[in-house]
């Protein structure tokens, strides 16, 4: 698995927590947030199992986050995304109107600033 330099630091960094016996919540979202956003199949289903790990520990705006993560994860294993070799989907027309560009901060896709960068 070819994995960029931010999967390697947080990666080493949740190894090291893991090694001394207690993984923090940042430090276990942050990994599982970057596998999550891989290209490859193995590393999204590992981010679902460690988010899926933290939804229990966490208070309701954390619960938030992760759950709005496996959604994505779990979406972009269904579709594909994630495949090597084949594009990405196109996004469907009902949800034009959902992507809506402001000024600054990239698009809005339902509301989450910078889904689509």
């Amino acid at each position: 698995m070819g994995q960029s330099q931010p999967h390697l630091r947080f990666e080493k960094k949740y190894k090291a927590e893991l090694s001394g016996g207690t993984v923090s919540k940042g430090t276990q979202f942050e990994y599982a947030w970057c596998l999550v956003r891989s290209k490859y199949t193995d590393d999204i289903k590992k981010g679902i199992v460690l988010l899926e790990e933290l939804v229990p520990k966490g208070c309701k705006e954390e619960q938030r986050d992760y759950v709005f993560y496996l959604a994505v994860a779990n979406y972009r294993l269904k579709v594909g995304v994630c495949v090597g070799g084949m594009a990405a989907p196109q996004v469907p027309r009902s949800w034009a109107g959902l992507h809506k560009p402001v000024a600054g901060r990239g698009p809005v896709l339902a509301g989450f600033y910078g889904l689509c960068r």
